[in-house]
């Protein structure tokens, strides 16, 4: 089966996949498909069999998608454990096409996002969070902190290099509620 059309399965179904990325870490990211665009997959994460926010995944990213028997077991469990119905999807991400409109909308939202990157030769992924300050036609502007919770510089992202976007997971949630109380955004 090709990717679009696992793709519209696991939408329509509420069939979980795992989607496996090109990055040079070869992550995976078990998920439902809630919003299909042109260039992205938008996904509600599952972690250990519990709902765990949402992660936007460029079509050119992903390498391969699994839908056997362990992704037909899972979703017997989901189903079983009702944690599919918890799942709260934000209606302004129905209208987006395009990454750029993803992040435009995250800046509009204030929702501060985990951006994983591939940079560098040979390639590495680079994680930065925090507030969307700017979005262009090609690339946005994210003002990210470290793991130490120390505010960096303001980072240029070419939309080309991004690997996957994720918001509302526990991560972001508990990371940026930190951030916010106990060392704001610099003016």
């Amino acid at each position: 089966m090709n990717k679009e059309k696992q793709f519209q399965k696991s939408l329509k179904k509420r069939w979980l996949m795992q989607f496996q990325l090109d990055g040079p870490d070869e992550e995976s990211y078990d998920g439902i498909i809630i919003h299909i665009a042109e260039s992205f997959i938008t996904i509600s994460e599952f972690w250990d069999f519990a709902y765990d926010g949402f992660e936007i995944l460029p079509k050119w990213r992903i390498a391969d998608i699994r839908d056997g028997r362990f992704e037909e077991c899972a979703n017997e469990i989901l189903r079983h454990s009702g944690e599919f119905d918890v799942i709260e999807k934000p209606q302004w991400l129905f209208s987006t096409k395009r990454l750029t409109d993803i992040f435009e909308q995250l800046k509009i939202q204030e929702i501060w996002p985990a951006v994983e990157c591939v940079r560098g030769t040979p390639p590495d992924s680079v994680l930065y969070v925090g507030p969307v300050i700017r979005v262009g036609d090609d690339s946005f502007c994210i003002h990210s902190y470290d793991a130490e919770g120390e505010w960096e510089t303001e980072h240029e992202i070419p939309f080309q290099e991004i690997l996957r976007v994720e918001f509302e997971s526990r991560y972001c949630r508990y990371f940026n509620a930190y951030m916010r109380d106990r060392n704001p955004l610099p003016k």
